[in-house]
C-alpha cells in the first residue's frame, strides 16, 4: 500500500462520507469556474470508485494561515475532518511546486498554484486535481506507471489505479 502510515486512522467523522471544503471555487467566475468544477467532480468521481462518497461545500477560505501551518499535524485547519481544497497564486511557500496536498490527524488539504494549473493541458489539470486529492485523502507517491498517483516527473495517467482504490479501502476499513 502506498497510503499513510497504518498507525494513522482517518481523520474523517464517518466513513464513507468525506466532506470537501473547496474555496478555489470562491475565486472563480465564469468559464474557470465551470471548468474547476469540471475538475473537481472528475477527480472525486474516480476517488469515489474506493467507496467514498463525498459532500462538496464551498468555503469561503482560505482556511489556514500558512505563516503558522505546521506539516506535522495541521492545527491550523479551522474546520476538522474536511478535505479543505485552497488556491494559490504563486509557488507553496516560495517553491516552484504546482501543487501540494497531505493528510493531517484533522484533515486533508490540497493546494494548487492556480495560474500554473490554468497554463497546462486540460488532461494534466485532471492529473493534477485528482492527484492533490489523492494526497489530501491519505495517499503517497507510486511507483506505479499507471497510477495518478506517480509523481508528474514521470509518466503520469489521469485516473487512480486498482491499487491506488485498494489503498484507500484499506485504509478507511
Amino acid at each position: 500500500m502506498h497510503g499513510p502510515s497504518p498507525s494513522l486512522v482517518h481523520p474523517f467523522d464517518e466513513y464513507p462520507v468525506v466532506t470537501v471544503v473547496d474555496s478555489v471555487v470562491t475565486t472563480l467566475e465564469g468559464t474557470r469556474r465551470r471548468q474547476w468544477k469540471r475538475r473537481r467532480e472528475y477527480a472525486l468521481a474516480e476517488w469515489g470508485k474506493a467507496g467514498i462518497a463525498f459532500w462538496v461545500e464551498r468555503g469561503f477560505g482560505p482556511y489556514y494561515d500558512p505563516s503558522m501551518w505546521d506539516k506535522d499535524d495541521g492545527e491550523h485547519m479551522l474546520i476538522p475532518h474536511t478535505i479543505h481544497l485552497v488556491p494559490g497564486t504563486s509557488g507553496f511557500e516560495g517553491s516552484n511546486i504546482p501543487g501540494v496536498g497531505w493528510l493531517f490527524p484533522t484533515g486533508g488539504f490540497a493546494w494548487w498554484n492556480m495560474p500554473y494549473l490554468w497554463s497546462q493541458s486540460t488532461s494534466w489539470q485532471k492529473y493534477a486535481v485528482t492527484h492533490e486529492i489523492g494526497h489530501a485523502l491519505g495517499l503517497g507517491h507510486s511507483p506505479e506507471v499507471a497510477s495518478v498517483m506517480r509523481s508528474a516527473s514521470a509518466n503520469w495517467s489521469i485516473k487512480p489505479d486498482a491499487h491506488d482504490l485498494k489503498s484507500l479501502v484499506d485504509f478507511y476499513s
